[in-house]
């Protein structure tokens, strides 16, 4: 990064002295500073939100500034109607500090109750580490417009609050330490009262575990409401590093807790607290807290499992080694403490278990209707791909096969017998959305590519599985939003099978004008092989003036990280367009 600024800085002196690429006579100049500074290049983008749960219905929060207020809406993405949920105008707090001029609840997150009778709203938050997770939580009850805080603000920020299953309580970190509040009586109780800055850290992680497992929230409730599953760290062995930070007028040092390669991390555990009897707390030996065997070192997941056939969940959690090669998948008895190993996988080199910075992802495993059944996600044959296991761990079938990798796990319809994924099975390069047939229906393994056009689609289901946001570009053309039919629908009055557009959303059409009028030198795509034949991935610009008998400057462009693709048919944004103008803006007398 420090090799780009640095680039980018010195351009910003050469390029305007450069042979400016061919361009249509009403559009800028092509600069850093046309391309940084002004909104050339940045097309429209798409109102986001939530799905409903059923049909093809977003929730979004809105930003009334004429209002001074934040409105939850509703989208009805077929029809474009939008409709406010939520008066935005109405949410006073009942506590608001002085310094609040007219103590409006600015929605920043929001989460319904199972009953929709309430809504927990969370504002005025702060950054920890990478984002603003702690700020503070109001309760709306839907039908009255009463409005509760879940805890006093002198008190201090909250953190991850999340209502009970069943709507009766809420829990929350506060000062790294859990709490819990009983709705019919807003009775507070502290969980734990261990954490400390330096020490025990409770429902919530240190720097390492969000930098490099994404994990943030650290706890969760019970699917009958009574327990809470929460991580618990201990940074007290790690050694304290000091940051000089530069960006403001005078610089000011920033210290925390921050183990470097090969030292020691902080210690972890899992535990499980009877809301019932808040003196119950439990942990489980899962061999990794101080005295733990050398095999073990890091949990990385956890969550609940579903009830089995007598109501009783337990508390699944993965855990794996210091040098990531070797997972255990861990079942947790939460009144015994008792642990079962459910399946084991080891490599010769790394196993992935990131979430995607998504906090808790399940994508690494989900749970059919029932919870007798579950899909594993695995790399064991080279490939990324799903499995069918049983609850116990008892593998049923591998419901995804070939050479090419699941790249993002979509969705199960058990009623019609299907898995949505998206992957790399017609190129690396591009993204497609597949439908799969599950083990043991007629169309087992049989593959259905829903997607059509090449390039790269980034794809969101809907809740009922029926419709899908499918966002698509290519390395020339713009990203464009549209929604299509997932599932055989009626769309007013007519038929639509899966894969059919029935709306676009966002065709950027006026950006994509913009850059073929600029006529920008092309990608060219290829392979080229590593030491050991494996074929990687490339690409390469060429001067739209190309002569193979000259000479010119040549500037790689790679990131080595095993998270983020550079190699793709896809839109690549102001970055891209850069390195293109770079390529055009060549000059014998300069060199870069």
């Amino acid at each position: 990064m420090r090799f780009f600024a640095l680039l980018l800085a010195l351009l910003l002196f050469i390029v305007p002295a450069l042979a400016q690429p061919a361009r249509d006579a009403d559009l800028p100049p092509l600069s850093v500073e046309t391309l940084f500074t002004t909104p050339t290049f940045f097309g429209d983008r798409f109102q986001g939100g939530r799905w409903a749960e059923e049909g093809p219905v977003l929730t979004y929060i809105e930003n009334d500034r004429a209002a001074g207020a934040t409105h939850l809406m509703r989208y009805d993405l077929a029809t474009g109607e939008r409709t406010i949920l939520v008066d935005g105008t109405t949410l006073q707090k009942p506590d608001a500090p002085d310094d609040q001029q007219g103590g409006l609840i600015a929605i920043e997150d929001y989460a319904y109750s199972a009953d929709k009778a309430m809504l927990l709203l969370y504002t005025d938050s702060e950054r920890v580490w990478r984002r603003n997770t702690k700020g503070f939580y109001y309760l709306l009850n839907v039908e009255s417009g009463a409005i509760t805080p879940i805890s006093d603000r002198e008190a201090g920020f909250q953190m991850f609050a999340k209502l009970s299953p069943d709507g009766s309580a809420v829990a929350f970190v506060r000062d790294r330490n859990l709490f819990h509040v009983d709705l019919a009586t807003m009775a507070e109780t502290q969980l734990t009262d261990d954490g400390a800055d330096g020490g025990l850290i409770n429902g919530t992680f240190d720097w390492v575990y969000e930098e490099e497992f994404g994990l943030r929230d650290g706890f969760r409730w019970s699917p009958d409401g009574r327990y809470l599953a929460f991580f618990q760290l201990d940074e007290s062995a790690t050694q304290p590093f000091t940051m000089v930070d530069n960006r403001e007028f005078y610089p000011t040092t920033y210290t925390f807790r921050y183990p470097k390669a090969g030292e020691v991390n902080s210690e972890v555990r899992i535990g499980v607290i009877d809301t019932q009897d808040e003196n119950s707390t439990m942990f489980f030996g899962t061999d990794t807290w101080f005295e733990g065997g050398e095999a073990t070192e890091y949990l990385a997941l956890m969550d609940w499992t579903p009830p089995d056939a007598d109501g009783a969940s337990q508390v699944w959690m993965v855990r794996l080694n210091r040098d990531q090669n070797d997972l255990d998948l861990l079942y947790g008895d939460p009144e015994t403490g008792a642990l079962t190993t459910v399946l084991e996988e080891q490599s010769e080199t790394w196993l992935d278990v990131e979430t995607g910075f998504s906090d808790l992802d399940l994508a690494k495993i989900t749970y059919l209707d029932g919870g007798e059944r579950f899909v594993w996600r695995s790399d064991r044959s080279g490939f990324n791909h799903l499995y069918l296991y049983e609850r116990d761990g008892t593998l049923l079938d591998q419901i995804t096969a070939g050479a090419w990798d699941v790249t993002s796990f979509n969705g199960l319809d058990e009623d019609a017998g299907l898995v949505y994924v998206t992957g790399t099975k017609d190129s690396p390069r591009e993204r497609h959305l597949y439908a799969i047939g599950l083990p043991g229906t007629d169309e087992a393994g049989m593959v259905t590519k829903i997607t059509q056009r090449p390039g790269w689609h980034a794809l969101n289901p809907s809740s009922d599985l029926r419709y899908d946001l499918d966002t698509w570009s290519d390395a020339t053309t713009p990203s464009q939003v549209t929604l299509h039919a997932l599932a055989p629908t009626d769309s007013d009055g007519d038929d639509a099978e899966p894969g059919d557009r029935l709306a676009t959303l966002v065709d950027n059409a006026a950006l994509a004008e913009r850059v073929a009028g600029y006529r920008l030198p092309a990608m060219e795509f290829m392979q080229v092989p590593a030491a050991d034949g494996t074929p990687l991935e490339a690409y390469m610009i060429k001067p739209s003036d190309f002569d193979s008998t000259q000479a010119y400057p040549l500037l790689f462009h790679i990131y080595g990280g095993p998270g983020a693709q550079e190699v793709r048919d896809s839109w690549g944004g102001v970055e891209r367009v850069w390195h293109q103008m770079l390529v055009d803006a060549h000059d014998d007398d300069v060199e870069v």
